[in-house]
């Protein structure tokens, strides 16, 4: 009995998405994370009528913990589940993530062993012997059956997952052209790769799209048309596709829509009545700019009655979801007690955690600390090199003026004065913000 056929034995529909996890793990990653989701959202039901609970229609994070509440269940049980979910997450919105490619395989492997774990588990909770099983080796990706489903019988879920994998293709090559940039101190590249990859991406969506009954192939073609990625940009289409996506209940979609009536956009004007409508409905689904969103209104009472422990709640739970730029905004809750008391100890730690994941805002709230030595004991030194990471994933020309000050005042003794003329230069010549440019040509006349 191998591992698919073990799964198979505990439930039919686990084994049903555990297959078809394991078999896009390898080349579509982000896909495989997505089902192990739907693989966990399952087996809390499974569980729950085991022991005659009636699980709360709610966020998938809050099941887990009204399973939790059960002592007979396991609490490795509850923390596995819980290890699936947040980066199931990561897989749902990779966008958010830094991940490559490799690392997201990697991450989608650990927790197919992971969803193994679980069941093995779960028989011991339901005091049966475990079956013997071996685990059969990860070997299949994006096979020619899956192309052929595509081209021959236009499937359209093999043209959107083929669409999924050159997108998660595309980052990855991007990432590398973007070191290579950095590395030989170019300022662009000829016909990049990442491009060729993202018109290749967009065509499957496109062609998944068309029938109008894949909702996720609209939302995704929708979004290529949003940003001009491997099409001509086209808003207004953009957006008409994203309510289409939406009505066919893409969570994708519904936070997209929800942000266009809260901010207003092309075709949408601003209406707070349908903004929270939306956000919530994808916010039930941890969907992070969902959830970040209704903090955001919360907080600012834009649409609604201010409610700062509201706005928290929503915070904390896009936190809990894994996104490090919530992980981020949460630490500025706890330093500055909005709808909590302060706590600098889990400020800190949630800011290291978005910092870990090269959120770049964390990356240059961390700079400045260690500049000022707040919070953080100071170090001239490293928080420099930070104040430089976050100017390369940015290039941001506010804070590379920023840096230029730090070399005349807290960081004299690491820059002459020609170098730091050059970056003056490069601020004066190259930044888009005259105030920046006027800043920077004072200071270099302070200088010179």
């Amino acid at each position: 009995m191998n591992d698919i056929d073990f799964i198979d034995k505990c439930d039919k529909q686990l084994g049903i998405y555990y297959s078809k996890a394991k078999s896009y793990c390898i080349d579509t990653p982000t896909h495989s994370l997505i089902i192990l989701r739907s693989f966990v959202s399952h087996f809390t039901y499974i569980l729950a009528k085991e022991h005659k609970i009636d699980l709360q229609k709610t966020y998938l994070y809050k099941k887990i913990e009204q399973l939790s509440l059960v002592k007979k269940i396991n609490n490795d049980i509850i923390s596995i589940l819980h290890e699936i979910r947040v980066d199931s997450n990561q897989g749902a919105h990779f966008d958010k993530s830094n991940l490559s490619l490799e690392e997201f395989s990697q991450l989608a492997k650990l927790n197919i062993e992971r969803a193994c774990k679980v069941i093995e588990l779960y028989f011991t909770h339901i005091k049966k012997p475990i079956p013997i099983y071996f685990f059969e080796k990860i070997t299949l990706g994006i096979t020619k059956e899956t192309c052929y489903q595509a081209i021959m019988e236009n499937d359209l879920n093999s043209q959107y997952i083929i669409g999924l994998n050159l997108q998660a293709k595309a980052k990855l090559e991007h990432i590398k052209e973007y070191t290579q940039l950095k590395n030989n101190g170019e300022q662009f590249l000829l016909n990049p790769n990442s491009f060729k990859l993202l018109d290749q991406s967009t065509y499957w969506f496109k062609q998944a799209s068309q029938s109008g009954e894949h909702n996720e192939a609209i939302f995704e073609f929708a979004m290529c048309l949003l940003y001009g990625e491997g099409i001509e940009k086209n808003e207004e289409e953009g957006e008409r596709l994203i309510l289409i996506a939406a009505d066919k209940n893409s969570i994708n979609a519904k936070a997209i829509l929800g942000a266009f009536y809260l901010e207003g956009s092309c075709l949408y004007k601003k209406d707070y009545k349908k903004a929270l409508y939306y956000l919530e409905i994808a916010a039930k689904e941890e969907h992070p700019e969902a959830l970040t969103n209704l903090s955001y209104m919360y907080k600012n009472a834009i649409g609604v009655k201010k409610d700062v422990l509201l706005s928290f709640k929503y915070m904390q739970k896009a936190s809990y979801a894994g996104f490090s730029h919530a992980q981020y905004h949460l630490s500025n809750f706890y330093f500055n007690a909005i709808g909590t008391r302060q706590d600098y100890k889990k400020a800190l730690d949630l800011l290291e955690k978005a910092f870990i994941a090269d959120y770049s805002p964390a990356v240059l709230t961390k700079a400045r600390l260690l500049l000022k030595g707040e919070f953080l004991e100071k170090d001239l030194i490293k928080s420099e090199s930070l104040f430089i990471k976050y100017i390369e994933l940015e290039n941001d020309f506010n804070v590379l003026f920023e840096l230029a000050q730090n070399y005349t005042t807290s960081f004299s003794h690491l820059k002459s004065k020609e170098a730091i003329l050059d970056i003056l230069k490069n601020c004066i010549n190259n930044s888009n913000n005259e105030s920046i440019k006027n800043k920077a040509l004072e200071l270099q006349a302070k200088i010179k």
